[in-house]
């Protein structure tokens, strides 16, 4: 490399023990900052282990793609990662959205709204490798709230996957024999066309100017990615709950393209009960002083306090109501006794709020009202 950091007693012709490394781009400031390209880091850490000059070395990144990339190049053993910078320092970047693995859709999508969208991206991460006869490929999608990293560690919140029990080496969806695909849904806020996007008719964010999505304008622009990878057909696709509607979608737009469809927790349509809690979900939002006609990014606000209460009133949809009682029941939440206010005497308030209060620092206000 160019330009990077060694001890004083580093010798190029012994072996030594370990390597830390940073992936992608500056982490640290001075001495300690790899300044050299990515391909030049590859490079020299390749030719260090192959002369068996370097037993193992650690990666320091929050990028997903970058283990990929890596795992191209070395045994798996043979490195670590470490995804929160800041147990080595001080400075902990932040993803941003140029940093997302991405795929510009060039080709035009009409969407069910009537509108038509071209040169749009779609942020993307796979898992595992696609083979000779690309048969072994499984797309995933994620459902309401998700995004593109079920695996590992989320770069944004810093915490596992949401499918880290079902996904990786020898799992359910086994990444040893299969090349997992998990992208953003457009209207999404992790990397992919979204109402947090800059229109570049007005070099602002679309906000409400976004236009208005189905589970099929979804689908169809997920589809794109099979092109981007030269796939004819599919092993499997694979939901729950919203992603689960995106797989029967998609067996119904194409048929052919996939041998096995897995569709967990998930319906066809939704029901006017559905239909109503969305609603109240939506209004909790733009009943938000924040919200400002969704154009609270340009003033660099959040409707944060709808978005909670969205999010909250969803929360109590995803257990039945002897779900809610089971795990629930009336337990009071670390006291003995009814405080005769409006804290959250009950376990469930408490749970409730939390929900609201973590949501809102990881999902975009717009692209909830969206999907």
């Amino acid at each position: 490399p160019k330009s990077i950091w060694l001890p004083p007693n580093f010798d190029p012709k012994k072996k030594h023990d370990l390597l830390i490394m940073h992936d992608g781009q500056n982490l640290f400031d001075g001495t300690k900052t790899w300044n050299g390209q990515e391909w030049e880091l590859d490079e020299w850490a390749s030719k260090l282990i192959s002369e068996n000059k370097l037993s193992s070395f650690i990666i320091v990144g929050i990028h997903n793609s970058g283990k990929k990339r890596w795992s191209d190049y070395f045994p798996e053993k043979a490195y670590s990662f470490i995804a929160d910078s800041s147990y080595l320092g001080d400075v902990k970047p932040e993803l941003n959205a140029d940093q997302y693995l991405k795929y510009i859709v060039k080709d035009k999508l009409k969407l069910d709204c009537g509108k038509e969208i071209s040169n749009f991206p779609i942020a993307y991460e796979t898992f595992g490798k696609l083979n000779e006869g690309k048969n072994n490929g499984i797309l995933i999608f994620h459902a309401l709230t998700g995004d593109q990293f079920p695996y590992g560690i989320n770069p944004i919140t810093n915490k596992e996957g949401w499918w880290n029990y079902a996904l990786g080496p020898n799992k359910a969806i086994d990444t040893n024999k299969f090349f997992v695909i998990s992208a953003n849904v457009i209207g999404g806020c992790m990397g992919s066309f979204g109402p947090s996007s800059i229109d570049p008719s007005t070099n602002k964010p679309y906000g409400s100017n976004f236009p208005v999505i189905t589970i099929n304008d979804m689908v169809n622009a997920q589809n794109f990615l099979l092109d981007h990878f030269k796939i004819k057909k599919l092993f499997a696709v694979i939901g729950g709950s919203m992603g689960g509607m995106q797989v029967l979608q998609f067996v119904s737009n194409f048929p052919n393209k996939a041998d096995v469809a897995i569709p967990i927790a998930c319906t066809a349509s939704h029901s006017a009960q559905n239909i109503a809690l969305n609603e109240l979900g939506r209004q909790a939002i733009m009943a938000d002083k924040e919200w400002d006609k969704g154009k609270y990014l340009e003033n660099g606000k959040s409707p944060s306090k709808g978005l909670a209460v969205a999010r909250m009133a969803a929360h109590i949809t995803y257990l039945s109501k002897k779900g809610l009682q089971e795990k629930f029941g009336r337990k009071l939440q670390e006291r003995d006794a009814l405080k005769f206010g409006f804290d959250a005497d009950f376990q469930i308030e408490s749970y409730l709020r939390y929900q609201g209060s973590v949501f809102v620092d990881r999902f975009d206000a717009n692209s909830y009202l969206y999907i």
